[in-house]
């Protein structure tokens, strides 16, 4: 299952994963670029913030949501973590 995690005005979503055994969440980003007329998308992996896949972000890009989405990794790991609780 993939919890919603932000939505932002250019139409990106991000999205993340419940964590598995070893307690690791897949962050996913992705939105449509018009231009490209195509979905790009990153997936991350928490924590740590590895790349785990890209298609159609440059690496400026994906450095910046490493170093954006770094500083909060441990919030988005208890959020998706208290919503597993909870449906459970």
């Amino acid at each position: 299952m993939l919890y919603p995690i932000f939505s932002y005005d250019d139409g990106t979503e991000v999205t993340a994963s419940k964590p598995d055994e070893n307690g690791k969440v897949l962050l996913y980003v992705e939105k449509f670029d018009v231009s490209k007329d195509e979905f790009i998308n990153a997936t991350f992996v928490l924590p740590n913030m590895e790349i785990k896949n890209s298609y159609g972000y440059n690496e400026s890009e994906l450095d910046d949501m490493v170093k954006k989405y770094s500083e909060i990794q441990e919030d988005i790991i208890s959020y998706v973590t208290e919503k597993v609780k909870r449906s459970a």
